[in-house]
């Protein structure tokens, strides 16, 4: 999603839209994040100086698996962004190109966002129980009958001495 920005980089201060609805790939970020509806973005963007500071709100709808039990969820996502483009020449990450012919391309600065806001730990809901590691029952579904092996105590010899 380009942008040209050769009108806003003239008129300092003025705001122009951003309003896009964006058909997004999948993404591989610590598994798979599939989008289920397209992604919204909604906000404005304005010369600030040398570059361009572009501000809204991202809205997604993603669909990725549990980390517990593997189950396929969905996750709503709506996110406040606020992200600075400079003029080519510049190799600070913190910031985003405006290209040569004045554009500025917006996709980069949504997934970003996106993966920087996805939790590390991806759980269908709170309390998931995941799976049982013996039997492979999904427990958040039915109870598990298996009873873990009993660990060998290394300090059992220790309760000799006691009794």
């Amino acid at each position: 999603m380009v942008y040209s920005v050769k009108d806003a980089l003239r008129n300092e201060g003025r705001s122009y839209e951003i309003c896009e609805e964006i058909a997004m790939e999948p993404l591989e970020y610590i598994g798979t994040i599939n989008f289920v509806t397209p992604v919204q973005v909604k906000g404005t963007y304005s010369c600030i100086g040398e570059g361009i500071e572009a501000a809204g709100t991202i809205t997604a709808l993603l669909g990725m698996e549990c980390d517990l039990c593997a189950q396929s969820f969905q996750m709503p996502m709506q996110l406040d962004f606020s992200e600075q483009f400079l003029l080519n020449g510049t190799d600070d990450q913190d910031y985003y190109p405006i290209s040569d012919d004045q554009t500025i391309d917006i996709l980069p600065l949504v997934q970003d966002n996106i993966i920087s806001n996805i939790p590390l730990e991806r759980l269908c809901k709170e309390d998931c129980k995941g799976i049982c590691p013996y039997c492979g029952v999904n427990k958040n579904f039915s109870t598990c009958l298996c009873t873990p092996p009993e660990k060998g105590n290394p300090f059992s010899v220790l309760r000799k001495l006691v009794d």
